[in-house]
C-alpha cells in the first residue's frame, strides 16, 4: 500500500481525531477520519471510528455500513462489534444487540462497556433479572461504576423490589452526585406506568436530598392529581415550585389545568395569563385559556383565544378539540363540525373527535349518521360516556335504527 502521507503522519491524524472523539467534538473527529480514509481507504481503525462517530452523531445508518466493512475484514474486531451492538440497540433490534456484546465479551468477559450495554438491551425487552445479572457484572469489573448502580436500581424498581432500588440510588449517589436525579427520573418512569404510590415514594426520596428540586416537585404535584389526592395538596406542590421558580412554566401550566377541572375558571384563567406572560404562543395555555372563558360563556373571547392556539399549531387536536366545544355551545354546529373534521382528518383514530361529530351530528338531527361515529368512537373507547349516552338516546328513540343498545356505563 502506498500512502499520500508517512506512515508517522497518519499515527498523528489518528491520535488528533479519537482526541477530539473522545472529547465529544464528533464532526472535527468526523472530518479527520474522513482524511486518513483518503490515505487508506482499508484502515480498520479509521472505519471503526468513523462508525464510532457516527453513531454518536445519531446517523445510525451509515455508522452500520462502516461496522460491517470492518467486520468483513476482520469478524472478531471488537471495536467494530461493541459498535455494532449500539447501533442495533439504537434501531430497536435489542436482541441482536445482545448477541454482538455476547461476542465482544467471548473475546473479553470483563469488558465493562459491552457489559453495561447488554444489561441495558436486557432492560429493554423487560428481562429486568437478566439485566441487574450484567449490571452486577458490570460492577464486579469496575465497583464504582455510578451508571451501572443507577440502572441495577431502574430494574429492581421494575421488579417491584422498592427498597432494594432505592438502596442502590443512594450508592449511586454517594459515587457521583451528578446522579443526583435518579430517584427523579425513576418517580417519572412509575408515573407513566401508573404506579403513582411507588413513584410518590422516589419523588419523596429526591426532595430529601434536594428540598428545592423543582422538577420533582412539580412531578410529584402531577403524580397526585392523576392519583386522586385533593387539589388542594397538588396545588401546594405547584406552588412550592413556584417560590423556587417563579418562571417554572410546567407547573403554571399544571396549576391551571387543575383549577379547570375542579370548575375554578377565574382561577384557572389567571394561571393561563400568568404563563402567557412569559411565553406568549404557548399553545396549550392558550386553549386552556379558551375552555376556561367558554365555561363561564365568555364565548367571543374563547374563540379569539382559541383561534390563535390554532393559527400557531394547526394540527393541535387538542386545541381543534377545544374549538369544537366552544361553538358547540353556541349551537353552530356546522362550523364546529368544520374543525372536528379537520381533527379527524389528522388522526382517524382520536375516539374523542369521532364521539364528538357524533354528538354533533345528533345536534343537528342525523341521527343515522351520528351512530356512525359512535359506533367508530367506542370501537376505540368502549367506556366512551359520551357515546355510550346518546348511542342509547338514538336507539332507544328510534326503532328503526335498531341496533342492541351498548349499557351505560357512568
Amino acid at each position: 500500500m502506498k500512502f499520500k502521507n508517512s506512515p508517522k503522519e497518519s499515527d498523528e491524524l489518528i491520535y488528533e481525531a479519537v482526541s477530539l472523539f473522545k472529547k465529544n467534538k464528533f464532526k472535527m473527529a468526523l472530518s479527520i477520519f474522513d482524511k486518513l480514509l483518503k490515505i487508506n481507504p482499508k484502515s480498520l481503525i479509521a472505519l471503526s471510528h468513523k462508525a464510532a462517530t457516527l453513531y454518536e452523531l445519531s446517523r445510525f445508518d451509515e455508522a452500520m455500513k462502516y461496522c460491517d466493512q470492518v467486520l468483513e475484514e476482520d469478524p472478531l474486531y471488537l471495536h467494530a462489534l461493541f459498535y455494532k451492538g449500539l447501533v442495533l440497540g439504537k434501531m430497536g433490534e435489542h436482541q441482536k444487540a445482545i448477541s454482538f456484546f455476547d461476542k465482544v465479551l467471548q473475546t473479553d468477559r470483563k469488558h465493562v462497556l459491552a457489559l453495561y450495554n447488554e444489561g441495558i438491551q436486557f432492560g429493554k425487552i423487560g428481562k429486568y433479572e437478566d439485566a441487574v445479572k450484567f449490571f452486577e457484572k458490570t460492577l464486579e469489573a469496575e465497583p464504582e461504576n455510578s451508571s451501572a448502580m443507577y440502572e441495577t436500581g431502574r430494574a429492581l424498581a421494575k421488579l417491584g423490589k422498592t427498597k432494594e432500588s432505592l438502596l442502590w440510588f443512594d450508592r449511586a449517589i454517594k459515587v457521583d452526585a451528578k446522579e443526583s436525579m435518579s430517584y427523579y427520573n425513576e418517580g417519572v418512569d412509575l408515573t407513566k406506568a401508573n404506579n403513582h404510590q411507588e413513584a410518590i415514594v422516589y419523588y419523596d426520596k429526591a426532595l430529601d436530598l434536594d428540598k428545592n428540586n423543582v422538577k420533582a416537585l412539580v412531578a410529584k404535584g402531577y403524580t397526585l392529581d392523576v392519583a386522586g389526592f385533593s387539589y388542594k395538596q397538588v396545588v401546594s406542590l405547584y406552588d412550592r415550585a413556584l417560590k423556587i421558580d417563579p418562571k417554572c412554566t410546567e407547573a403554571i401550566l399544571k396549576k391551571g389545568v387543575v383549577f379547570e377541572r375542579v370548575g375554578l375558571y377565574h382561577r384557572a384563567v389567571s394561571s393561563y395569563e400568568n404563563l402567557l406572560k412569559i411565553e406568549p404562543e404557548n399553545v396549550e395555555a392558550l386553549y386552556g385559556k379558551a375552555v376556561s372563558l367558554n365555561s363561564q360563556k365568555k364565548y367571543q373571547e374563547a374563540e379569539f383565544f382559541c383561534k390563535r392556539a390554532i393559527a400557531i399549531e394547526p394540527k393541535n387536536l387538542r386545541a381543534l378539540g377545544s374549538m369544537v366545544w366552544i361553538l358547540e355551545h353556541q349551537k353552530r354546529y356546522e362550523e364546529a363540525m368544520t374543525y372536528c373534521d379537520k381533527a379527524i382528518e389528522i388522526n382517524p383514530n382520536f375516539f374523542y373527535t369521532l364521539s364528538y361529530k357524533g354528538k354533533l351530528l345528533y345536534d343537528l338531527g342525523r341521527f343515522s349518521e351520528a351512530l356512525v361515529y359512535y359506533d367508530k368512537a367506542l370501537k376505540l373507547s368502549p367506556d366512551d360516556r359520551r357515546a355510550l349516552h346518546y348511542r342509547n338516546k338514538i336507539t332507544n328513540k328510534f326503532g328503526k335504527l335498531k341496533k342492541k343498545p351498548f349499557p351505560i356505563k357512568f
